[in-house]
């Protein structure tokens, strides 16, 4: 199963986000060092954690590749084409529910974007200043909007070959409901109302899931 379009998709979106989140978080503690033991310490199990996604999710996607694909070259120009293949699709919807996880897909991309080249903006919405010791918390956030991002085409896909009702995706379509639940939540507590794409994505991704059942 891993050989599979699906699991390619997500094996290398889960390494790229993966070394994206290692890169901001290297990065943030060269420029702010940690100010006590327990930040330190919660650091470091990001940059392990964001390591281990690394290896583990080139390694799945490079072995799902098959003997065809060995050396760098082969891999970027494998990584390339589904890229081309993946944007391609993401604007030819075929069902109802297909074209609700492409807007979800698209406005959880929109974001990530804002998140990691405008930190400063969501900071200053969130806590009312630019505060630049937050904005490597931000970009890291953008990492994991563009994997669930991912995660939202992924059920595009699924909905456009009505395989909704699978086990992987009816998972899936859970852990993006609490993902964008908790996600709310904090948004909630930052700025006293919650973000508009969030709150539209765990909609959407609930009534998919209740309609999938």
């Amino acid at each position: 199963l891993l050989k599979s379009e699906t699991y390619k998709r997500l094996n290398l979106s889960f390494a790229s986000t993966s070394a994206i989140t290692l890169g901001l978080t290297v990065a943030g503690w060269m420029a702010y060092a940690p100010k006590n033991g327990v930040a330190a310490t919660q650091r470091l199990l990001a940059m392990l954690s964001a390591f281990l996604g690394v290896v583990v999710g080139t390694r799945v996607w490079q072995q799902s590749l098959g003997q065809g694909c060995a050396g760098v070259p082969a891999m970027a120009a494998e990584a390339a084409t589904g890229l081309s293949n993946s944007i391609r699709q993401l604007f030819v919807p075929v069902t109802a529910e297909g074209v609700a996880y492409r807007v979800m897909c698209l406005a959880l991309l929109a974001q990530a974007v804002v998140n990691l080249f405008a930190p400063q903006r969501v900071v200053a919405t969130l806590f009312g200043a630019a505060m630049a010791e937050g904005f490597g918390a931000v970009r890291a956030w953008g990492a994991s909007l563009l994997f669930q991002a991912a995660c939202a085409f992924t059920l595009a896909d699924a909905a456009d070959r009505t395989r909704l009702k699978g086990t992987t995706f009816r998972d899936m379509n859970v852990g993006l409901a609490v993902t964008f639940a908790l996600q709310a939540s904090l948004l909630y507590v930052a700025q006293g109302r919650s973000g508009i794409f969030i709150d539209l994505g765990s909609i959407l991704v609930l009534v998919a899931h209740v309609g999938a059942s």
